[in-house]
């Protein structure tokens, strides 16, 4: 079927297929959903492809946890101090750990890219002001800054 990974060519979708979501309203009850991994998010919808029912989970606010079910199974929960919790699961246990390992990847890749733009941030800090204040001295050999009126 439509398991499995797919290139990011394809709009950008990372992996899509089935999963089970529990309920927000605590019922108990496990909708199938249909899912795709994509560039920071998960989508989900009733329905593949159903914009009028899909919905986005902003993965830079959760954190990812593997915990047990009652009935002994694994569940994917996506958990936030301040929003109710998403929680997920495949077919079978394996299914489950092919998700829990894509979505683990992506928040990895959203982490090293974080990490990169910290290490720009304290370069451009380490830069800048020396600049700024060549300029402010009258230094020829920096750019001269226009005055901010």
């Amino acid at each position: 079927g439509g398991e499995g990974f797919v290139g990011l060519e394809a709009g950008g979708v990372i992996k899509e297929g089935t999963l089970r979501k529990l309920r927000a309203n605590r019922g108990g009850a496990w909708d199938r959903r249909q899912v795709k991994l994509v560039a920071n998010r998960i989508l989900y919808s009733k329905e593949s492809n159903d914009k009028a029912t899909e919905r986005q989970i902003d993965l830079a606010r959760f954190s990812l946890r593997l915990v047990q079910s009652f009935d002994g199974g694994f569940v994917i929960e996506l958990y936030c101090p301040y929003e109710r919790p998403f929680h997920f699961r495949g077919e079978t246990a394996e299914h489950t750990c092919e998700w829990m390992e894509a979505i683990r990847n992506e928040l990895s890749r959203m982490s090293m890219m974080q990490e990169e733009r910290d290490q720009l941030d304290g370069h451009l800090a380490d830069c800048l002001p020396a600049r700024l204040r060549g300029a402010r001295l009258g230094n020829e050999d920096e750019p001269s800054v226009p005055a901010q009126h």
